[in-house]
Formats: C-alpha cells, sequence, structure tokens
C-alpha cells in the first residue's frame, strides 16, 4: 500500500506531538505522585504525637508543713524536694515520659505553701503519672481534669 506524501508528512509531524503529549502525560503522572506523597506526610504528621491535640495543664501545689513555719515557702521546709523550681515529670500508663514541667515560685497562704505548676503542652490522654520532685506518682485522668477545667489543685503534708 501506498501512502501519499500528505499523509507521509502528517505522520513526521504526529511524531513530536506524541512525544510532546508521552512528556506530558509523564510530568502530570510525576506531578500527582507528589502530590500524593505530599498528603500522606501531611495526614501521618496529623495523626502522629507531635502533631497531636495538646492539652495545657495549669493549677497550685499546696504544700503544708508537719510543723508550724514563719516561712513556709523556704527551701528548708519539711518536703525540700518541693521548692521553687523542682522538677515535674509527666509520664502516660506505661511509664513514657509525654511532658515536663517546674513548680513556680510559692506564697504563704494560712500556713501553707501555695505554688504554680508551670508545665509543658501535653498530648492529650487518659491517664497521667505526675512526679514533682522526688514524691511518688500522683495519678490524674483526662475525666478528672476536664471537670476541674484543666486546673490541677495538689496538695502535699499536714
Amino acid at each position: 500500500m501506498m501512502t501519499s506524501p500528505l499523509t507521509r508528512s502528517a505522520q513526521k509531524s504526529m511524531k513530536p506531538r506524541s512525544e510532546l503529549a508521552k512528556r506530558h502525560l509523564e510530568s502530570r503522572a510525576t506531578l500527582a505522585v507528589a502530590l500524593g506523597a505530599a498528603a500522606i506526610v501531611l495526614i501521618i504528621s496529623m495523626f502522629s504525637s507531635s502533631g497531636a491535640t495538646k492539652r495545657t495543664l495549669t493549677g497550685t501545689l499546696t504544700v503544708s508543713p508537719l510543723a508550724a513555719q514563719t516561712d513556709p515557702c523556704s527551701t528548708s521546709s519539711a518536703l525540700p524536694d518541693l521548692s521553687d523550681g523542682a522538677k515535674i515529670a509527666i509520664s502516660d500508663v506505661n511509664g513514657h515520659q509525654v511532658g515536663a514541667g517546674r513548680l513556680g515560685g510559692g506564697r504563704p497562704q494560712g500556713g501553707s505553701c501555695v505554688r504554680t505548676l508551670d508545665i509543658d503542652p501535653l498530648p492529650v490522654l487518659a491517664e497521667y503519672r505526675i512526679v514533682i520532685g522526688g514524691t511518688g506518682p500522683l495519678v490524674v485522668t483526662e475525666d478528672s481534669l476536664q471537670a476541674s477545667g484543666g486546673v490541677l489543685d495538689l496538695r502535699f503534708g499536714g
């Protein structure tokens, strides 16, 4: 079968167009893969612990000395682990640390010392274990935090 010169010319001119179309499809496929990968990374970051919902804890720690003192907030009180700047460690039920903080300065109130809790934002968990200084862990539930508006009112001593 013989082809006319016009048909051969059309075939030659179609070849570059098909190459352009092929390159166009390849670039669109590459773009689709890149957008898909970006979407996956975004979804993973939204559900990872670093991107999870955080909660802010505020509150106070009231330390009541076992015996009357002139200044219940002095570091020579019966509970020196609970003084200004004491470390606060917060862990989940498995003992993995999920947050930290420090005790703030204290103010005398009715023979006790009331200190602020300065705690970094925490992931929302069903239960927290809070260790202040060298004390044993205090267990606080998310339900109790919601009931108190996210405010802790901790008490130690007599």
